[in-house]
């Protein structure tokens, strides 16, 4: 899966390939699973010199810088974990982007065991 993000010049972004930006929290927000491997593109409006990053439940790999293109991949996504990258141009202007995964991921398959306690069937939660 492919994550695009384009920073807007007057602040906020446009998120695309399973994620949203989120205008009052001003964070892109990921739907996705945690065992999900991300491509991530981010254009921002300026030719980036350098970047600076923080993971917090988002492990990300370290951002390969082309112009004003910074590609990177995330892998084991926590749910409601967060990452952070700041991009910044060689006159000092930055801009920020923050990412968080999806908050209300679905609890994974194998974490409810059915049981059959007796010969009526009663179904996964018998």
């Amino acid at each position: 899966m492919t994550i695009n993000v384009v920073v807007l010049e007057r602040g906020g972004c446009s998120a695309s390939g399973g994620a949203w930006f989120d205008p009052r929290e001003r964070i892109v927000r990921l739907d996705v699973f945690e065992d999900e491997l991300l491509n991530v593109t981010i254009q921002f409006p300026f030719a980036v010199s350098e970047t600076d990053y923080e993971e917090d439940g988002i492990d990300g790999s370290t951002p390969v810088i082309s112009s004003n293109v910074v590609t990177l991949q995330f892998s084991q996504v926590q749910p409601s974990g967060t990452y952070q990258i700041l991009g910044t141009a060689s006159d000092g202007q930055t801009k920020r982007v923050r990412f968080q995964a999806n908050a209300a991921q679905p609890v994974p398959s194998d974490a409810i065991t059915p049981t059959d306690d007796d010969d009526v069937d009663y179904g996964a939660w018998g």
